[in-house]
């Protein structure tokens, strides 16, 4: 499968990144994701979600010692601390429970659309 996420800023910036080969596991797996063969015009931000567990306010599978989803109000592949992504924050917040490629870099909007690879 390929993966394009495309994102547009609070300041109306449009962003786009892709992954030649993208995975999620199965529940078995907790859902975890492989993302690779990087290419767009925003910051590479997957490697620290790549091969991370799907954590929601329910299924604390994120290696930090909280649960992620709950302090940022949704579910995602996050890693140890919590923060390199979080495109399922909620999208009319600032700051922690906001959503965000890069931290701090607020969006107002994301998709994510995968197809088979050709």
């Amino acid at each position: 499968m390929e993966l394009e996420i495309n994102m547009i800023k609070i300041d109306g910036v449009r962003m786009f990144v892709k992954y030649s080969e993208f995975q999620v596991a199965s529940g078995a797996d907790k859902y975890r994701l492989t993302a690779t063969g990087y290419s767009g015009n925003a910051t590479n931000r997957m490697p620290h979600n790549n091969e991370q567990q799907f954590t929601t306010k329910d299924a604390d599978n994120d290696r930090n010692g909280g649960n992620c989803a709950s302090r940022l109000l949704g579910g995602w592949w996050y890693d140890i601390n919590c923060g390199a992504t979080n495109l399922n924050g909620n999208l009319t917040m600032s700051g922690e429970g906001g959503a965000w490629w890069i931290p701090n870099d607020l969006i107002s909007y994301s998709e994510m659309k995968f197809r088979r690879a050709s």
